[in-house]
């Protein structure tokens, strides 16, 4: 029990260090191609402020991408990239 606690403390240390350092975090989204401009603004408000609640630490949205990833054409969506990284 002992280790599983002190293994999951661990990872959050690594973690929250690898974005203080500047490491980035990626979140993949699909979407349809009328909901894009409504969704955008708060796909990536929840993102950023779930990070911001777990590692306390302001993040800042760089770059969106919106594209077709695997059978997306078929399903009629596209998939929406935000990726995200601590705020200097």
């Amino acid at each position: 029990m002992k280790s599983n606690r002190k293994n999951r403390a661990l990872s959050y240390i690594r973690q929250k260090n690898h974005y203080r350092l500047g490491g980035k975090s990626f979140s993949y989204y699909e979407v349809s191609e009328t909901a894009i401009p409504k969704n955008i603004e708060s796909i990536v408000k929840d993102d950023m402020k779930k990070l911001q609640v777990k590692y306390k630490m302001p993040f800042k949205a760089i770059a969106y991408f919106i594209g077709w990833m695997d059978d997306d054409f078929a399903n009629d969506l596209l998939t929406l990239k935000v990726e995200i990284q601590k705020d200097i």
